[in-house]
Protein backbone atom coordinates (compact mmCIF):
# COMPACT_ATOMS: atom_id res chain seq x y z
CA UNK A 1 0.00 0.00 0.00
CA UNK A 2 1.60 3.29 -0.80
CA UNK A 3 1.15 4.84 2.34
CA UNK A 4 3.04 2.82 4.21
CA UNK A 5 6.13 3.10 1.45
CA UNK A 6 5.61 6.66 1.30
CA UNK A 7 6.98 6.85 4.93
CA UNK A 8 7.38 3.77 6.48
CA UNK A 9 5.76 4.60 10.37
CA UNK A 10 2.05 4.90 9.51
CA UNK A 11 -1.24 4.01 11.03
CA UNK A 12 -3.32 4.13 14.29
CA UNK A 13 -5.39 2.73 17.19
CA UNK A 14 -4.38 0.98 20.40
CA UNK A 15 -5.66 -2.74 21.16
CA UNK A 16 -7.81 -3.12 24.46
CA UNK A 17 -5.67 -3.85 27.42
CA UNK A 18 -7.35 -5.14 30.25
CA UNK A 19 -10.13 -2.86 31.91
CA UNK A 20 -9.60 -0.10 28.82
CA UNK A 21 -12.09 0.27 26.00
CA UNK A 22 -11.24 -1.08 22.41
CA UNK A 23 -9.92 1.83 20.31
CA UNK A 24 -13.11 1.75 17.33
CA UNK A 25 -12.81 2.93 14.09
CA UNK A 26 -16.08 4.57 13.47
CA UNK A 27 -17.75 7.40 11.16
CA UNK A 28 -19.98 9.92 12.56
CA UNK A 29 -22.93 10.05 10.61
CA UNK A 30 -24.46 13.21 12.48
CA UNK A 31 -21.85 15.45 13.48
CA UNK A 32 -24.27 18.20 14.40
CA UNK A 33 -24.20 16.30 17.12
CA UNK A 34 -21.68 15.71 20.38
CA UNK A 35 -22.38 12.17 20.25
CA UNK A 36 -21.14 9.39 17.64
CA UNK A 37 -24.12 9.07 15.63
CA UNK A 38 -23.33 6.14 12.84
CA UNK A 39 -26.80 6.69 10.96
CA UNK A 40 -28.08 9.02 8.81
CA UNK A 41 -31.16 9.38 6.94
CA UNK A 42 -30.65 11.89 3.40
CA UNK A 43 -32.75 12.66 0.47
CA UNK A 44 -31.65 11.43 -3.17
CA UNK A 45 -29.04 14.08 -4.66
CA UNK A 46 -28.49 15.41 -0.98
CA UNK A 47 -24.97 16.20 -0.19
CA UNK A 48 -23.92 15.46 3.29
CA UNK A 49 -20.71 15.64 5.21
CA UNK A 50 -19.46 12.26 8.00
CA UNK A 51 -16.77 12.66 10.10
CA UNK A 52 -13.75 9.60 10.69
CA UNK A 53 -13.61 9.31 13.78
CA UNK A 54 -11.70 6.91 16.27
CA UNK A 55 -13.49 6.91 19.37
CA UNK A 56 -11.72 5.96 22.72
CA UNK A 57 -7.96 6.57 21.40
CA UNK A 58 -5.22 5.75 24.37
CA UNK A 59 -1.72 6.69 23.34
CA UNK A 60 -2.32 6.84 19.54
CA UNK A 61 0.58 8.08 17.22
CA UNK A 62 -0.77 7.66 13.74
CA UNK A 63 -3.88 5.45 11.83
CA UNK A 64 -4.47 4.58 8.54
CA UNK A 65 -7.84 3.18 7.60
CA UNK A 66 -9.71 2.62 4.00
CA UNK A 67 -13.28 2.81 3.55
CA UNK A 68 -15.36 0.40 1.62
CA UNK A 69 -19.13 2.60 0.21
CA UNK A 70 -21.24 1.47 -2.68
CA UNK A 71 -20.39 3.95 -5.50
CA UNK A 72 -22.10 1.87 -8.08
CA UNK A 73 -24.61 5.12 -9.26
CA UNK A 74 -25.91 5.39 -5.30
CA UNK A 75 -22.80 7.62 -3.43
CA UNK A 76 -20.36 9.80 -5.02
CA UNK A 77 -17.32 10.55 -2.63
CA UNK A 78 -17.32 14.26 -3.42
CA UNK A 79 -13.83 15.21 -1.01
CA UNK A 80 -12.09 14.37 2.23
CA UNK A 81 -9.80 16.33 4.05
CA UNK A 82 -8.45 17.41 6.98
CA UNK A 83 -8.91 21.06 8.74
CA UNK A 84 -9.00 23.16 5.46
CA UNK A 85 -5.78 24.62 4.79
CA UNK A 86 -4.37 23.91 8.03
CA UNK A 87 -0.68 23.94 6.65
CA UNK A 88 1.12 23.72 9.94
CA UNK A 89 -1.61 21.22 11.24
CA UNK A 90 -1.48 23.75 14.53
CA UNK A 91 -5.28 22.89 14.81
CA UNK A 92 -6.33 26.46 13.64
CA UNK A 93 -6.49 28.20 10.62
CA UNK A 94 -3.98 31.79 10.67
CA UNK A 95 -5.37 34.88 8.63
CA UNK A 96 -2.03 36.05 7.24
CA UNK A 97 -0.16 32.83 6.71
CA UNK A 98 -3.23 30.34 5.26
CA UNK A 99 -6.38 31.73 4.75
CA UNK A 100 -5.04 35.03 3.07
CA UNK A 101 -1.93 32.92 0.69
CA UNK A 102 -4.81 30.64 -0.60
CA UNK A 103 -7.24 34.41 -1.71
CA UNK A 104 -4.00 35.36 -2.81
CA UNK A 105 -3.09 32.42 -4.73
CA UNK A 106 -6.88 32.60 -6.29
CA UNK A 107 -6.26 35.91 -7.42
CA UNK A 108 -3.20 35.22 -8.64
CA UNK A 109 -4.46 32.50 -11.26
CA UNK A 110 -7.63 34.17 -11.98
CA UNK A 111 -5.43 36.81 -13.61
CA UNK A 112 -3.36 34.71 -15.45
CA UNK A 113 -0.40 36.46 -13.44
CA UNK A 114 0.98 32.81 -12.07
CA UNK A 115 0.27 29.26 -12.42
CA UNK A 116 -0.70 26.80 -9.66
CA UNK A 117 2.61 25.68 -9.56
CA UNK A 118 4.06 29.02 -7.95
CA UNK A 119 2.41 28.71 -5.04
CA UNK A 120 3.84 29.24 -1.62
CA UNK A 121 2.08 29.44 1.32
CA UNK A 122 2.74 31.94 4.30
CA UNK A 123 5.48 30.20 5.67
CA UNK A 124 7.64 29.15 2.09
CA UNK A 125 6.40 26.13 1.23
CA UNK A 126 5.35 24.52 -1.94
CA UNK A 127 1.97 23.54 -0.27
CA UNK A 128 -0.46 23.76 -3.56
CA UNK A 129 -1.51 20.12 -3.31
CA UNK A 130 -3.72 21.26 -0.22
CA UNK A 131 -6.01 23.04 -1.99
CA UNK A 132 -6.14 20.80 -4.99
CA UNK A 133 -8.53 18.11 -4.01
CA UNK A 134 -10.16 17.11 -7.82
CA UNK A 135 -6.06 17.22 -8.97
CA UNK A 136 -6.79 19.59 -11.69
CA UNK A 137 -3.79 21.83 -11.21
CA UNK A 138 -5.57 25.15 -10.34
CA UNK A 139 -7.10 26.61 -7.29
CA UNK A 140 -10.81 26.22 -7.62
CA UNK A 141 -13.38 28.85 -5.56
CA UNK A 142 -14.95 25.88 -3.88
CA UNK A 143 -11.70 25.37 -2.40
CA UNK A 144 -11.05 28.71 -1.70
CA UNK A 145 -14.16 29.45 0.12
CA UNK A 146 -13.50 25.84 2.26
CA UNK A 147 -10.58 27.59 4.01
CA UNK A 148 -12.41 30.52 4.22
CA UNK A 149 -15.29 29.39 5.48
CA UNK A 150 -13.58 27.31 8.21
CA UNK A 151 -12.01 30.14 9.22
CA UNK A 152 -15.10 32.00 10.25
CA UNK A 153 -16.59 29.14 11.74
CA UNK A 154 -13.46 29.42 13.80
CA UNK A 155 -13.87 32.82 14.46
CA UNK A 156 -17.33 32.41 15.60
CA UNK A 157 -16.30 29.07 17.95
CA UNK A 158 -18.24 26.92 15.61
CA UNK A 159 -15.30 24.85 14.54
CA UNK A 160 -14.73 21.27 14.21
CA UNK A 161 -13.04 19.72 16.83
CA UNK A 162 -10.14 17.68 14.80
CA UNK A 163 -7.35 15.58 16.61
CA UNK A 164 -4.71 18.15 15.67
CA UNK A 165 -7.19 20.71 17.20
CA UNK A 166 -7.34 19.16 20.42
CA UNK A 167 -3.87 18.19 20.34
CA UNK A 168 -2.95 22.09 20.49
CA UNK A 169 -5.34 22.29 23.57
CA UNK A 170 -3.79 19.26 25.25
CA UNK A 171 0.11 20.00 24.86
CA UNK A 172 2.25 20.51 27.55
CA UNK A 173 4.63 23.62 27.56
CA UNK A 174 7.70 22.82 25.42
CA UNK A 175 6.24 20.42 23.13
CA UNK A 176 5.26 21.08 19.27
CA UNK A 177 2.70 18.50 18.30
CA UNK A 178 1.86 18.30 14.59
CA UNK A 179 0.45 15.55 12.09
CA UNK A 180 0.60 14.81 8.46
CA UNK A 181 -1.89 13.06 6.64
CA UNK A 182 -2.08 11.26 2.89
CA UNK A 183 -5.67 11.34 0.87
CA UNK A 184 -6.14 9.72 -2.31
CA UNK A 185 -8.26 12.04 -4.82
CA UNK A 186 -11.92 11.17 -4.65
CA UNK A 187 -12.01 10.21 -8.42
CA UNK A 188 -9.81 7.20 -7.94
CA UNK A 189 -11.99 6.30 -4.69
CA UNK A 190 -15.08 6.37 -6.97
CA UNK A 191 -13.43 4.51 -10.34
CA UNK A 192 -10.57 3.80 -9.27
CA UNK A 193 -8.72 0.45 -11.38
CA UNK A 194 -10.88 -2.71 -9.82
CA UNK A 195 -12.04 -1.47 -6.58
CA UNK A 196 -14.99 1.07 -7.11
CA UNK A 197 -16.05 2.63 -3.56
CA UNK A 198 -12.93 2.28 -2.05
CA UNK A 199 -11.34 5.04 -0.28
CA UNK A 200 -7.79 3.99 0.11
CA UNK A 201 -5.18 4.55 3.13
CA UNK A 202 -6.68 7.76 4.99
CA UNK A 203 -3.24 8.12 6.93
CA UNK A 204 -2.61 10.17 9.51
CA UNK A 205 0.79 10.52 11.81
CA UNK A 206 1.34 12.84 14.86
CA UNK A 207 5.13 14.10 14.35
CA UNK A 208 7.34 14.65 17.34
CA UNK A 209 10.01 17.87 17.07
CA UNK A 210 13.20 17.40 19.10
CA UNK A 211 12.16 18.84 22.46
CA UNK A 212 8.88 17.10 22.65
CA UNK A 213 8.54 14.83 25.07
CA UNK A 214 5.61 13.14 23.62
CA UNK A 215 3.52 12.77 20.70
CA UNK A 216 0.30 10.78 21.13
CA UNK A 217 -3.20 11.26 21.71
CA UNK A 218 -6.13 10.15 24.00
CA UNK A 219 -9.47 10.92 23.69
CA UNK A 220 -12.11 10.86 20.99
CA UNK A 221 -9.94 11.45 17.47
CA UNK A 222 -11.40 13.00 14.51
CA UNK A 223 -8.97 12.44 11.45
CA UNK A 224 -10.62 13.54 8.67
CA UNK A 225 -13.99 14.80 6.92
CA UNK A 226 -15.92 13.56 4.30
CA UNK A 227 -18.52 14.83 1.92
CA UNK A 228 -20.88 12.10 -0.30
CA UNK A 229 -23.42 12.87 -2.34
CA UNK A 230 -26.63 10.02 -2.40
CA UNK A 231 -27.41 9.00 -5.91
CA UNK A 232 -30.31 6.36 -5.46
CA UNK A 233 -33.21 5.19 -2.63
CA UNK A 234 -32.03 2.23 -0.39
CA UNK A 235 -29.88 1.25 2.72
CA UNK A 236 -25.92 1.16 2.43
CA UNK A 237 -23.69 0.14 4.61
CA UNK A 238 -19.54 1.46 5.12
CA UNK A 239 -17.05 -1.19 5.60
CA UNK A 240 -13.52 -0.89 7.10
CA UNK A 241 -11.51 -3.54 4.97
CA UNK A 242 -8.44 -1.77 6.65
CA UNK A 243 -8.34 -0.15 10.13
CA UNK A 244 -4.76 -0.25 11.57
CA UNK A 245 -3.13 2.30 14.32
CA UNK A 246 0.06 2.77 15.60
CA UNK A 247 1.16 4.23 19.06
CA UNK A 248 4.18 6.18 20.83
CA UNK A 249 6.48 2.84 21.08
CA UNK A 250 6.68 2.39 17.44
CA UNK A 251 9.66 0.44 16.07
CA UNK A 252 8.67 -1.32 12.46
CA UNK A 253 6.06 -3.06 11.08
CA UNK A 254 5.40 -5.90 13.87
CA UNK A 255 4.18 -3.09 15.79
CA UNK A 256 1.13 -2.16 13.63
CA UNK A 257 -2.37 -3.20 15.60
CA UNK A 258 -5.72 -3.17 14.09
CA UNK A 259 -8.39 -1.01 15.60
CA UNK A 260 -11.87 -2.36 16.56
CA UNK A 261 -14.82 -2.25 14.33
CA UNK A 262 -17.82 -0.61 15.07
CA UNK A 263 -21.23 -2.48 15.22
CA UNK A 264 -22.93 -2.41 13.48
CA UNK A 265 -21.24 -0.48 10.58
CA UNK A 266 -21.71 2.85 10.16
CA UNK A 267 -25.19 3.13 7.29
CA UNK A 268 -27.10 5.98 5.19
CA UNK A 269 -30.54 5.51 4.48
CA UNK A 270 -31.22 7.30 0.96
CA UNK A 271 -35.04 8.01 0.89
Amino acid sequence: MRAWLVTGMFLAGVLAAPGIMAQTVNLDMDPSTPAVESEITVAPGQTFDVFLVIQDATDMTGVSVDIAFDATQVLTLLGIKEVPGDLDFSGDLQLSEEVLAVINQFICEFNFECEFDDFRDGFGRASAVVFDANGNQQTDLDEVLDVINEFIDEFNFAGTSYWTRELKQAAAPGEHRESVAIFDPPAKSNVGGANPGLIDDITAVLLKRPEATAFSYTGDAIVARLTFQADVTGVYSFDFPQAVWIDSTFQGISDIMDLALPSPLPSVIVE
